[in-house]
């Protein structure tokens, strides 16, 4: 059998009076999703995956996230959460159409780069973005990831990020991304 039996995976719960942590794990992989539950709708936090150099980029996390995908849409989820990290994580988030919550932290990302063409058409985009549609909204990272330079900077980087599923833009781009 290959090291990705699901009886060598390790599956921990725990209920929580507004809903439930869950953990899977085996020596070479580790996912841990947190679902809460909210008044009309329920939101999920991606707080951690590990998977192997190896098999990275092979659209192992792609099936994952198709599987749960659809169990969210059963649990009636509309957001999903994510804290971007830990190597290629920025520059997956934002493929799949996760937005940063935080404008310093675009910020961050953009200035730490050496690319100054990638640093000098990502501040046009933000700058627009933000006197658009203001300061407290969710910057979508796609539009970094696109960018010339884009994924060299969003590699290693750090954000915390959003998918709404109840906006239609997002739930498309994140629909394309995810099932094509």
């Amino acid at each position: 059998m290959s090291n990705y039996d699901i009886n060598n995976v390790k599956k921990k719960i725990y209920f929580k009076k507004n809903g439930f942590d869950f953990t899977l794990s085996s020596r070479n992989f580790e996912m841990t999703r947190n679902i809460t539950y909210n008044d009309g709708y329920n939101s999920v936090y991606h707080a951690y995956l590990r998977v192997p150099e190896r098999v990275q980029g092979k659209g192992l996390t792609r099936k994952m996230f198709q599987i749960l995908y659809k169990q969210y849409e059963a649990g009636n989820v509309k957001k999903i959460n994510v804290t971007a990290n830990i190597n290629i994580g920025g520059y997956a988030w934002a493929k799949y159409g996760f937005s940063a919550l935080n404008k310093d932290e675009v910020l961050d990302i953009v200035n730490s780069s050496s690319n100054s063409l990638f640093k000098k058409s990502a501040r046009r985009k933000i700058k627009y973005f933000y006197s658009k549609y203001g300061d407290n909204r969710a910057f979508p990272m796609h539009r970094l990831a696109k960018l010339k330079g884009g994924k060299d900077a969003l590699l290693n980087s750090f954000w915390s990020g959003v998918i709404d599923l109840n906006d239609r833009g997002q739930l498309k781009r994140f629909l394309n991304y995810l099932f094509k």
